[in-house]
């Protein structure tokens, strides 16, 4: 009997575990991240952010909380057909008080994916950490269960888990950053564009359903490059139209003039987070929906003091992902790393690197408060550390430069440079490439994470090289 149980309880725990990372495995198949926090989270957010991928990616609540106070929750998720956003949308009204839904219209008119949709046959599912789910009276029951399944998808998963996996428990409220971006050209497609009887039959249900629960709902079209088909300014007009029965606020947010087309998209439909910003600030978008629908400023109050901390991070995730963009521009470089409670740990390998420095590099050496690293000799060592943007060590020798020791936040710290050799060892852990030339690591002390690592080849220094 005790053989049994032991069994029972080791196959218990292993559901448990599998379940418990189910977040990971399950995120690339369903292209979002985990809603938990919603659940979780003990308030009533004024405002709830739905659509698609153009949503997910372009707009965040702890940026517009940091900026106007606004408190909201991101629940678009990538390719959000309509019977997704009629089941996220119910799931919100029954767990959640909100004031105020603000969608991307596309949502309403993308066809569902179940060709004998109702509205009577979904039923969402409630702490469910891929999309919100909904059924239908002909799905297969059996492919259902593969789809919601972890054990299903585990077996071709596994392999492919990578950092993004781990945003599913992250703080950042339903939001997804993207910092890539990609140089956009502009093609706008004229033709013509009429709502489909089904779309019409979409649109009156979901305004009923909020009608029905007392919750106001204004229509955006977000910016996108590339207009054709559903994107067309034909269909926003079409759409703005048919709500106009409503009295249902329809707000184009189209404006290209206000971004850098070389640096503000991810891809055509896709803002990255400089350029999320860019919208967010628009003075008729979240400024005016604050004041027009009498929405609270709650940076001060108590129970958002979360908010404040998350924000923080959110911050220092987004400056850290901006680092591994820059390859060739050693200016960029040098401006994210001037950030608040970052350490700068610098090591030199080799000989003729400190008398190769050309004359902008020692411009910016000195800009950072150095001093030791100018010499004519060969074969010097050299170490520094800048803690904060101020020098917290330096120092240069003809045999071992090195300081070994503690500072605040960073424990176990190494650095040193000696016999063609540099080492950067932060809480024990070697971080130098160790590469002939001069190599540094950026370390944030508020996360307690390497933020990048990179060293300068004396042939190239305007080069980076990881």
């Amino acid at each position: 009997m005790k053989k049994v149980i032991f069994s029972l309880l080791i196959i218990v725990v292993i559901y448990s575990a599998i379940n418990y990372v189910s977040d990971i495995i399950r995120f690339k198949q369903y292209g979002t991240i985990s809603k938990k926090q919603f659940y979780n989270e003990n308030i009533d957010y004024d405002v709830i952010f739905l659509g698609d991928s153009t949503v997910f990616f372009g707009i965040s609540p702890l940026y517009l909380f940091e900026k106007y106070g606004l408190s909201s929750y991101n629940l678009a998720v990538p390719g959000c057909a309509y019977d997704d956003l009629y089941a996220i949308s119910l799931d919100a009204i029954n767990n959640k008080k909100t004031k105020l839904f603000i969608l991307e219209y596309m949502s309403l008119l993308r066809n569902p994916k179940s060709q004998t949709y109702s509205i009577s046959n979904i039923s969402s599912v409630k702490n469910t950490c891929i999309r919100f789910s909904a059924f239908y009276k002909d799905d297969n029951f059996t492919k259902a269960i593969q789809d919601a399944s972890i054990y299903y998808t585990f077996h071709d998963r596994w392999k492919k888990i990578d950092n993004n996996d781990f945003y599913a428990n992250r703080y950042l409220r339903g939001y997804f950053s993207r910092v890539y971006f990609k140089e956009q050209q502009i093609n706008i497609d004229n033709n013509s564009f009429q709502l489909s009887d089904i779309q019409k039959k979409q649109i009156d249900e979901y305004i009923d359903l909020l009608a029905k629960n007392n919750i106001k709902l204004v229509l955006i079209a977000m910016p996108k490059t590339v207009k054709r088909s559903l994107w067309s300014s034909a269909a926003i007009s079409a759409v703005e139209n048919y709500v106009s029965r409503y009295n249902i606020e329809f707000i184009d947010l189209n404006d290209l003039s206000i971004f850098d087309l070389n640096r503000d998209f991810e891809s055509y439909p896709h803002l990255t987070f400089q350029g999320g910003k860019k919208l967010m600030n628009r003075q008729d978008f979240i400024p005016y929906i604050m004041e027009k629908y009498n929405l609270a400023d709650h940076r001060q109050e108590k129970q958002y003091a979360q908010w404040h901390k998350d924000y923080e991070k959110q911050e220092r995730m987004i400056n850290m992902q901006e680092f591994k963009v820059i390859h060739n521009n050693i200016q960029a470089w040098w401006q994210n790393s001037y950030y608040d409670n970052y350490t700068m740990l610098i090591s030199t390998n080799g000989d003729n690197v400190l008398n190769r420095l050309p004359q902008d590099m020692k411009d910016k050496f000195k800009s950072l408060g150095l001093n030791k690293f100018e010499t004519d000799k060969k074969n010097q060592k050299y170490v520094a550390i800048i803690d904060n943007n101020q020098v917290f060590y330096e120092e240069v020798s003809d045999k071992k430069a090195e300081y070994k020791g503690r500072m605040k936040n960073i424990v176990n710290l190494l650095v040193s440079s000696e016999n063609k050799k540099a080492t950067i060892n932060v809480s024990g852990k070697p971080r130098a490439k160790n590469k002939y030339g001069i190599n540094f690591v950026i370390y944030d002390k508020v996360n307690r994470e390497i933020v990048d690592s990179i060293w300068l080849d004396p042939s190239d220094f305007n080069k980076i090289r990881r």
